[in-house]
């Protein structure tokens, strides 16, 4: 069932950024430059993009509490 989710602009330059490091148009390094963290950090990014599909556990947390709130009160339809 597709529900929607939203992103913080620091969540989806993160986003764009690992996407970016997967097509191979930007290094580790310049990634985290670039988001202001360690190149650890944005190995953890990267390990939960390609594991979970995402690129932060802020939205993930928050995708997930939205879906079971509008699943829940709309029993799972589109308005």
């Amino acid at each position: 069932m597709p529900c929607l989710v939203t992103l913080s602009q620091k969540e989806l330059h993160r986003l764009e950024a690992v996407q970016k490091i997967r097509e191979r148009r930007l290094s580790v390094v310049q990634a985290a430059e670039l988001l202001h963290l360690s190149r650890s950090q944005v190995h953890r990014l990267l390990q939960a993009y390609v594991r979970d599909g995402r690129a932060t556990d802020a939205a993930a947390r928050r995708s997930a509490t939205r879906r079971s709130t509008w699943c829940a009160s709309t029993n799972g339809t589109l308005p």
